[in-house]
Protein backbone atom coordinates (compact mmCIF):
# COMPACT_ATOMS: atom_id res chain seq x y z
CA UNK A 1 0.00 0.00 0.00
CA UNK A 2 2.85 2.23 0.93
CA UNK A 3 3.84 2.08 -2.95
CA UNK A 4 0.81 2.94 -4.11
CA UNK A 5 0.27 5.69 -1.99
CA UNK A 6 3.44 7.17 -3.15
CA UNK A 7 2.80 6.72 -6.56
CA UNK A 8 -0.27 8.31 -6.58
CA UNK A 9 0.63 11.28 -4.42
CA UNK A 10 3.09 11.50 -6.63
CA UNK A 11 1.07 11.36 -10.16
CA UNK A 12 -0.98 13.95 -8.22
CA UNK A 13 1.88 16.02 -8.06
CA UNK A 14 2.92 15.80 -11.76
CA UNK A 15 -0.96 16.33 -12.60
CA UNK A 16 -0.50 19.53 -10.79
CA UNK A 17 -4.53 19.58 -10.13
CA UNK A 18 -5.83 22.42 -8.93
CA UNK A 19 -7.28 20.96 -5.90
CA UNK A 20 -4.79 20.24 -2.88
CA UNK A 21 -4.16 16.60 -2.86
CA UNK A 22 -2.93 14.20 -0.58
CA UNK A 23 -3.69 10.30 0.65
CA UNK A 24 -2.50 8.12 2.80
CA UNK A 25 -2.07 4.36 2.73
CA UNK A 26 -5.61 4.26 4.89
CA UNK A 27 -7.39 6.32 2.17
CA UNK A 28 -5.82 4.00 -0.30
CA UNK A 29 -7.25 0.86 1.61
CA UNK A 30 -10.32 2.58 1.94
CA UNK A 31 -10.80 3.07 -1.79
CA UNK A 32 -9.61 -0.47 -2.45
CA UNK A 33 -12.39 -2.01 0.07
CA UNK A 34 -14.75 0.36 -1.53
CA UNK A 35 -13.81 -1.16 -5.18
CA UNK A 36 -14.15 -4.43 -3.82
CA UNK A 37 -17.52 -4.12 -1.97
CA UNK A 38 -18.95 -2.58 -4.98
CA UNK A 39 -18.13 -5.40 -7.08
CA UNK A 40 -19.92 -7.83 -4.56
CA UNK A 41 -22.93 -5.88 -4.18
CA UNK A 42 -23.60 -3.84 -7.27
CA UNK A 43 -26.02 -0.97 -7.72
CA UNK A 44 -27.60 0.45 -10.72
CA UNK A 45 -24.85 3.29 -10.90
CA UNK A 46 -22.01 4.78 -8.81
CA UNK A 47 -23.58 6.94 -8.00
CA UNK A 48 -26.63 5.32 -6.22
CA UNK A 49 -23.75 4.29 -3.37
CA UNK A 50 -23.92 8.27 -1.78
CA UNK A 51 -26.99 8.97 -3.48
CA UNK A 52 -29.89 10.32 -0.47
CA UNK A 53 -32.16 7.61 -1.91
CA UNK A 54 -30.15 4.89 -2.21
CA UNK A 55 -27.16 5.46 0.29
CA UNK A 56 -24.79 2.49 1.11
CA UNK A 57 -23.36 3.66 4.69
CA UNK A 58 -20.86 0.72 4.24
CA UNK A 59 -19.71 3.11 0.89
CA UNK A 60 -20.88 6.50 1.81
CA UNK A 61 -19.31 6.52 5.42
CA UNK A 62 -15.57 5.49 4.33
CA UNK A 63 -15.27 8.05 1.71
CA UNK A 64 -17.20 10.86 0.32
CA UNK A 65 -18.12 10.65 -3.23
CA UNK A 66 -16.10 13.49 -4.63
CA UNK A 67 -12.92 11.59 -2.96
CA UNK A 68 -14.18 8.53 -4.46
CA UNK A 69 -14.19 10.11 -8.01
CA UNK A 70 -10.95 11.90 -7.32
CA UNK A 71 -8.75 8.90 -6.12
CA UNK A 72 -10.52 6.86 -9.16
CA UNK A 73 -8.57 9.33 -11.53
CA UNK A 74 -5.45 9.81 -9.67
CA UNK A 75 -4.47 6.51 -8.82
CA UNK A 76 -1.17 5.29 -9.85
CA UNK A 77 1.23 2.16 -9.10
CA UNK A 78 3.68 3.18 -11.24
CA UNK A 79 5.69 6.41 -12.04
CA UNK A 80 5.15 7.89 -15.73
CA UNK A 81 8.70 9.33 -15.52
CA UNK A 82 10.35 5.91 -15.46
CA UNK A 83 8.76 4.94 -19.07
CA UNK A 84 11.20 1.84 -20.03
CA UNK A 85 12.42 2.14 -23.69
CA UNK A 86 10.70 -1.29 -24.49
CA UNK A 87 7.27 -1.96 -25.29
CA UNK A 88 5.79 -3.27 -21.94
CA UNK A 89 2.15 -3.07 -22.40
CA UNK A 90 1.94 -3.51 -18.93
CA UNK A 91 3.96 -0.96 -17.23
CA UNK A 92 1.77 0.91 -15.98
CA UNK A 93 0.22 -1.96 -13.36
CA UNK A 94 3.03 -4.23 -13.62
CA UNK A 95 4.33 -3.32 -9.90
CA UNK A 96 0.78 -4.71 -8.74
CA UNK A 97 1.74 -7.97 -10.56
CA UNK A 98 4.61 -8.11 -9.13
CA UNK A 99 3.11 -7.85 -5.99
CA UNK A 100 0.44 -10.14 -6.02
CA UNK A 101 2.76 -12.93 -8.01
CA UNK A 102 5.02 -12.88 -5.01
CA UNK A 103 1.97 -12.88 -2.71
CA UNK A 104 0.07 -15.69 -4.15
CA UNK A 105 3.46 -17.82 -4.85
CA UNK A 106 4.01 -17.42 -0.49
CA UNK A 107 0.79 -19.07 0.18
CA UNK A 108 1.03 -22.33 0.87
CA UNK A 109 -1.01 -24.65 -1.52
CA UNK A 110 -2.97 -27.34 -0.66
CA UNK A 111 -4.67 -30.37 -2.10
CA UNK A 112 -8.33 -28.46 -1.77
CA UNK A 113 -7.10 -25.92 -3.98
CA UNK A 114 -8.41 -24.93 -7.59
CA UNK A 115 -8.60 -22.58 -10.04
CA UNK A 116 -11.01 -21.69 -12.37
CA UNK A 117 -11.66 -19.28 -15.05
CA UNK A 118 -14.22 -17.43 -16.76
CA UNK A 119 -14.66 -15.57 -20.31
CA UNK A 120 -16.15 -12.80 -20.76
CA UNK A 121 -17.07 -11.26 -24.08
CA UNK A 122 -15.50 -8.43 -25.38
CA UNK A 123 -15.87 -6.68 -28.69
CA UNK A 124 -13.95 -3.45 -28.24
CA UNK A 125 -10.55 -2.63 -30.05
CA UNK A 126 -8.40 -1.54 -27.28
CA UNK A 127 -7.08 -5.05 -26.04
CA UNK A 128 -5.24 -5.03 -28.97
CA UNK A 129 -3.35 -7.96 -29.54
CA UNK A 130 -4.07 -9.49 -25.79
CA UNK A 131 -7.42 -10.73 -27.06
CA UNK A 132 -7.50 -14.42 -28.22
CA UNK A 133 -9.56 -16.29 -30.53
CA UNK A 134 -10.28 -19.41 -28.91
CA UNK A 135 -12.31 -21.83 -31.56
CA UNK A 136 -13.91 -23.81 -29.06
CA UNK A 137 -15.35 -21.65 -26.84
CA UNK A 138 -18.80 -20.24 -26.35
CA UNK A 139 -17.41 -16.64 -26.03
CA UNK A 140 -14.59 -17.14 -29.48
CA UNK A 141 -13.01 -13.68 -28.58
Amino acid sequence: MEHITYQTNLYATQKDINTTFKTTSDKVMNFVAILLYMGIIPANAVEDYWSMRTRIPQVADLMSSKRFWLMKRLIHFNDNSNTPGSIDRFFKVRPLFTFLSTAFRKEAQTPRQSVDEIMVAYKGKKAGNLRQYIQNRPHKW
